[in-house]
């Protein structure tokens, strides 16, 4: 996207949902273990909410998700969303969609607003029960649990981020070994490793203490950023240093392309989870209550009960289309022959992880989350 023009109202989109992420991440890193998210994706079923709130409700979302009005807001996300394409190379596939149930109605031109800007679907599910309604909604997306619906539920919207690609230059099978993973509760599991030189963009940062690479996926257009603590137990201090700064500024300032010798763990995550009570810990608290004015979305004399659940699926692993590999560099003075050694980056400890279309202030952040076990069916390694 670095190499896209870039119309105003995206980029004023881009910042604020750079700014969501940031803060989302903090309030889910609060939890143990593996935590991944869309931004992109949440951020986005949020400005459809927006597109619909009235008073009170709408200045709320305006403030604390930075929406730059509903008129830039709509018009950024179409072109965000235009722009995200899936290709014979890369299998992206971002999706909202809106329910309701009982004799509420979307409004037509609610409903023609998130078609048009958002490549979303409204739909009404009449007054089924809950059972009903699971079975009509997992028909659009499998991993609905039962738990997040109540009979209560007016409004509920399903956000659901799916990616899949090549490397640009792809790991090799045989290379792949067992590896000790350095859990933070000090144990130690065996992991999948794989290994792999890896031209990307790279720096050692010394006031975050990490270091940060930026791996392409096939095309180019997607890379997968990983920012990795110096220190085996040090991922909560890099969250908090990360807290203090300007997100995206602080990681993508001073990279240079370099060879490295990477390794990396197979990993492979499917989950949905509700996240009202992280939205209501950001400060969107009034989207749950029945105070809530969506009246820009439905008409309703009882309130809005809305609940919000958000899927994915991520998977990393060897696969790719063949491409040369990448080994230590060598330069030829006079006679001899000196080898440069790759710079090693061993992801063996909890790292967070981005996937980002162009490494820019601006970028576009399709998901972020935090590794801290590869596979939780993995076995302790002896020490």
């Amino acid at each position: 996207m670095s190499s896209v023009s870039i119309p105003a109202a995206a980029t004023q989109i881009l910042r604020s949902s750079i700014t969501f992420t940031s803060k989302l991440y903090q309030i889910l890193a609060k939890k143990h273990g593996n935590v991944f998210f869309s931004p992109i994706t949440l951020h986005a079923a949020l400005a459809m909410l927006y597109l619909g709130a009235q008073e009170a409700t709408a200045t709320i979302l305006e403030e604390v998700l930075q929406f730059p009005g509903k008129a830039s807001t709509a018009s950024g996300y179409r072109w965000i969303l235009n722009h995200l394409r899936t290709t014979n190379e890369t299998n992206l596939h971002i999706a909202n969609k809106m329910y309701t149930r009982g004799k509420q109605i979307f409004l037509e031109e609610f409903s023609n607003s998130v078609q048009q800007y958002f490549n979303s679907e409204v739909e009404n599910l009449g007054s089924r029960s809950n059972s009903e309604v699971m079975k009509q909604i997992n028909e659009w997306d499998k991993v609905i649990d039962k738990e997040v619906l109540n009979e209560d539920t007016v409004l509920f919207l399903l956000s659901t981020f799916y990616f899949k690609a090549p490397w640009n230059h792809n790991f090799k099978e045989d290379e792949t070994m067992l590896h000790p993973f350095y859990l933070d509760n000090d144990e130690v599991v065996k992991v999948e490793m794989m290994r792999g030189g890896k031209r990307g963009f790279y720096k050692d940062d010394d006031k975050l203490k990490c270091q940060i690479l930026f791996i392409p996926y096939k095309e180019r257009r997607i890379e997968m950023g990983i920012i990795l603590p110096w220190e085996k137990n040090g991922i909560k201090d890099l969250e908090t240093k990360l807290a203090t700064v300007n997100f995206a500024d602080a990681i993508v300032k001073d990279l240079t392309e370099e060879n490295l010798d990477v390794f990396l763990p197979k990993f492979k995550f499917e989950n949905s989870s509700d996240l009202v009570d992280s939205f209501k810990e950001m400060g969107l608290g009034i989207l749950f209550d029945k105070k809530a004015n969506l009246d820009g979305i439905i008409k309703t004399e009882i309130g809005v009960s809305l609940s919000v659940v958000h899927t994915y699926f991520t998977e990393v692993n060897e696969e790719g289309m063949e491409a040369e590999e990448i080994k230590a560099r060598s330069i030829k003075k006079g006679k001899c022959r000196v080898i440069i050694p790759l710079t090693a980056f061993v992801v063996d400890h909890s790292a967070i992880f981005l996937l980002v279309e162009g490494r820019t202030e601006n970028m576009n952040i399709l998901y972020c989350g935090r590794l801290s076990n590869p596979s939780s069916e993995s076995e302790k390694f002896p020490q």
